[in-house]
């Protein structure tokens, strides 16, 4: 904020009496005058300033008739304007630094309470285009319009610069009314930065970190996760890349709130675990006949039969050209259990071992879902062993067992 000699504060309070009418234009002519309108001015209050101290060359009209400020006995100075000829350069320069008008402050939204602008260097805050404070951890300069009792007080004292505390909820509600596309990439940019500290001040504002996702959600092809998630779920994270989305990675604080939450379509928030949802219902299988399978691939899959027969599982056995792409990095998406049945990649088929592999951890998964990964799988092989051995005769018979379960757990190892 630039410091003021007293004279320039009693400049700018004068030109603060046209702004509060919120209908008022500020420009130099082609002569370097200055042109003040405004719809109505308060004349008590013009009055109050001592402007005539300053010794400026200035005309005052009233529907195009000029008038003596002193001499005006309404109360309201309909259709107002003033002009300042041959005015000082200091006073030209606090004028251009003050008001957003004369700054090429570009607005990227506008809503009823008030703009959200691209920043030039330090982010400013405006009132009704007037500067009361700069913010260097803004993300945005903003242009507030809905006035509030602490900001007409602090304006009719000419307390610059104003404190946060005095807008910082009229900035809140110009954000979470924002619905455009550039503010929200710009939001997305700094949500990922939140993760590291570097973010800027409103996104760490909670109601704002969700706001700007709900925007994201629905204006963009999004997709919301963890630092966590990114470690345990990479391949359909990579997979969501590759068909297009942008990939945002938020905190575990706020991720604990997007299930609940629904963006500003009402669709809910496109976290990995709803982007595998829907991936899944449109995930089309590419069949593979069975009687189109050569004597190789048909013997292995005679013996994961056997095996589901021993498990008293009824199970159809299917075979696809392609495979869904598998919700984490504990599944190779060569097989796919839904319903009764269970669908192997073409592709594994040639492969015993890896066959077997394959049908142990899909079956293990459809059978002990609850389980940790090795819970379910030990506790589905031990069922294979009580079945594949009669328990009487287990010791002198598990070494003739060996070569299937050797398979099975050499593979898992």
């Amino acid at each position: 904020m630039l410091e003021l000699t007293f004279e320039e504060k009693i400049f700018l309070n004068f030109l603060l009496q046209f702004i509060k009418s919120f209908d008022y234009s500020i420009h130099f002519n082609e002569n370097e005058d200055l042109i003040v309108k405004s719809h109505s001015i308060d004349v008590i209050s013009l009055k109050k300033i001592p402007i005539d101290s300053l010794n400026l060359n200035y005309k005052i009209f009233s529907n195009n008739t000029p008038l003596k400020l002193q001499e005006i006995e309404t109360l309201n100075l309909e259709d107002a304007k003033i002009v300042f000829e041959n005015l000082p350069q200091n006073y030209k320069n606090k004028v251009k630094f003050f008001f957003k008008d004369l700054s090429n402050e570009k607005s990227i939204e506008e809503n009823e309470f008030g703009e959200v602008l691209l920043k030039k260097d330090i982010p400013k805050i405006y009132f009704s285009g007037f500067l009361v404070a700069t913010e260097p951890n803004f993300l945005f300069s903003y242009n507030i319009k809905e006035p509030s009792k602490s900001i007409i007080e602090k304006l009719n004292k000419f307390e610059l610069p104003f404190k946060r505390t005095t807008y910082v909820n009229k900035i809140k509600k110009i954000l979470l009314t924002c619905e455009n596309a550039e503010v929200a990439i710009y939001l997305a940019d700094d949500l990922k930065k939140l993760i590291n500290g570097q973010s800027h001040d409103e996104i760490n504002w909670k109601d704002v970190q969700i706001h700007a996702i709900k925007l994201l959600n629905g204006l963009n092809k999004v997709l919301f996760f963890t630092e966590k998630e990114e470690k345990i779920y990479s391949k359909i994270i990579e997979f969501a890349k590759s068909k297009g989305y942008k990939l945002i990675l938020v905190s575990e604080t706020l991720r604990k709130h997007l299930d609940n939450e629904r963006d500003i379509l009402g669709n809910k928030i496109n976290t990995v675990n709803r982007f595998y949802d829907e991936y899944s219902k449109s995930f089309q299988f590419d069949f593979v006949d069975l009687k189109n399978l050569n004597d190789d691939e048909l013997k292995n899959l005679e013996l994961v039969q056997k095996l589901l027969t021993l498990l008293n599982l009824n199970m159809k056995i299917m075979v696809s050209n392609n495979m869904i792409q598998s919700f984490d990095d504990k599944n190779n998406s060569s097989s796919f259990i839904i319903e009764n049945q269970i669908i192997f990649k073409r592709s594994i088929l040639k492969d015993q071992n890896l066959l077997l592999s394959e049908f142990l951890l899909a079956l293990s998964k459809a059978k002990h879902p609850d389980d940790k990964p090795l819970e379910s799988v030990l506790k589905t092989s031990s069922e294979l062993i009580l079945k594949l051995t009669d328990v009487k005769t287990y010791k002198s018979s598990v070494k003739q067992k060996e070569s299937v379960l050797g398979k099975l757990f050499k593979k898992f190892k």
